[in-house]
């Protein structure tokens, strides 16, 4: 175990470094910078210079690079260059609110795909197997921000009960408020999540039932419950595990979208924000951020492998 994890650590330092090198190039070589779009189109030459001294843009980039390595290195992710803030600040700002998010979404996908999952494979060709494999068709079809969309039209137009856009913190306004304002933008990700994991559910159910363990399970006259949840859905989890490991990662880019839709201040909208005005300085934290936290999320699936069957050997 402690060989795997050294060599898990080995792995994401290279990957940490390679990602925030390629992130920092690609937007060197994009027309533009952070100190031209402060000023706008009728800032002077002059301005424009002079901004670019004040935020250390006027030197080569590989040198920036290089002094923001030493700081990440030092556990300084740097200063916003339009914000003027510390990027770690900002991140720990709108962390929650995406967290939060992320959470409801997938909350929303397990809690569905799952058991929908599990008894359209019991019940194959079933009512319910064949409503699973519409709900996936629709999923892989329809992009979430146009879920979003439609959802908007539906429940907070046509049938207000829900808010378009926005939210309200938990300080303000109650968990009940704060969780209410997330339930569109949840449910317009999980959409496409649902079907995802629910076609996942369904295929490694259908081939766990096959398997002689199950037919031997079957034949001692075990309760249907007991069957298909304790012996049939453990020995199915292992591919969908690792689907929600994926899907937790692919979140991280997926509500960038549905943020500006919902208008929700979280840390897709900044890392948008980021882009749009080339602050290299808050791209790079953020992304380095993102990138630790599908790294963890990586391998803490690989630990629950173990978990799940011991006979898997972890290298």
């Amino acid at each position: 175990m402690l060989t795997f994890l050294l060599k898990k650590l080995i792995g994401a330092a290279g990957l940490l470094l390679v990602v925030s090198f390629l992130t920092f190039f690609v937007l060197h070589l994009i027309p533009g910078d952070a100190a031209q779009i402060k000023l706008g189109i009728d800032g002077s030459a002059e301005a424009v210079e002079a901004v670019q001294k004040e935020l250390g843009l006027d030197r080569p980039w590989l040198l920036r690079y290089t002094d923001w390595l030493v700081q990440l290195l030092q556990g300084n992710l740097g200063q916003s260059q339009i914000y003027g803030q510390s990027v770690g600040a900002l991140i720990a700002d709108r962390l929650p609110l995406t967290a939060a998010l992320m959470l409801l979404t997938m909350g929303i996908s397990v809690a569905v795909a799952i058991p929908l999952g599990v008894w359209s494979a019991v019940k194959q060709n079933g009512w319910t197997d064949r409503l699973s494999r519409t709900v996936m068709q629709l999923g892989l079809a329809v992009p979430p921000f146009w879920v979003g969309i439609v959802l908007i039209f539906l429940f907070a137009l046509y049938i207000p009960i829900l808010p378009p856009g926005g939210t309200v913190s938990v300080q303000e306004g109650g968990l009940a408020v704060f969780l209410k304002s997330l339930l569109l933008p949840a449910l317009s990700l999980s959409f496409v999540e649902i079907a995802i994991l629910l076609r996942m559910v369904r295929v490694s159910m259908l081939q766990t039932l096959q398997q002689d363990s199950m037919r031997f399970a079957r034949s001692k006259g075990l309760t249907a419950a007991r069957l298909y949840l304790r012996y049939g859905l453990r020995n199915a989890l292992i591919a969908p595990v690792t689907l929600i490991g994926m899907q937790i990662s692919g979140l991280l880019g997926g509500v960038i979208v549905i943020e500006e839709v919902f208008a929700l201040p979280g840390l897709g909208r900044l890392l948008l924000i980021a882009v749009q005005q080339r602050d290299i300085i808050l791209l790079e934290g953020i992304t380095v951020f993102i990138t630790c936290v599908v790294i963890i999320v990586n391998l803490s699936v690989d630990l629950l492998y173990k978990r799940l069957d011991p006979r898997i050997e972890l290298v």
